[in-house]
């Protein structure tokens, strides 16, 4: 009988350990989401740069624009859905690790440096 009450705590103990695992990962989805996201429209944009030697802002917009990311252990998904904002966060972040350069300052024109 106490051998059974062994085995039922033990059970207890994994299944409380599991959840609090899930309630940790569910707590950094969002900012896993976002990275993961910006990540993949940076690439993007730097994959873009391969076949054209520059772009305007407008063109970068169009290249991100249904981009989409999601977690292997979740459903959830997050879309670019305000392109105009994503655009120029992505275009600032690719400025500050110094993967571009602007040429145009009126038009906005970049090209990917060497």
């Amino acid at each position: 009988m106490s051998k059974y009450i062994v085995y039922i705590i033990i059970i207890a103990i994994i299944t409380m350990a599991l959840i609090y695992i899930g309630m940790q990962k569910e707590k950094s989805l969002d900012i896993k989401l976002i990275n993961k996201l910006y990540i993949k429209c940076c690439n993007k944009v730097m994959k873009s740069f391969k076949n054209k030697e520059t772009m305007s802002g407008l063109e970068i917009r169009e290249v991100i624009k249904d981009e989409e990311a999601s977690i292997i252990w979740s459903k959830k998904k997050l879309k670019v859905t305000n392109k105009i904002q994503f655009t120029n966060y992505v275009i600032d972040g690719l400025l500050n690790l110094n993967k571009i350069e602007l040429i145009n300052e009126q038009k906005r024109i970049y090209r990917a440096k060497k």
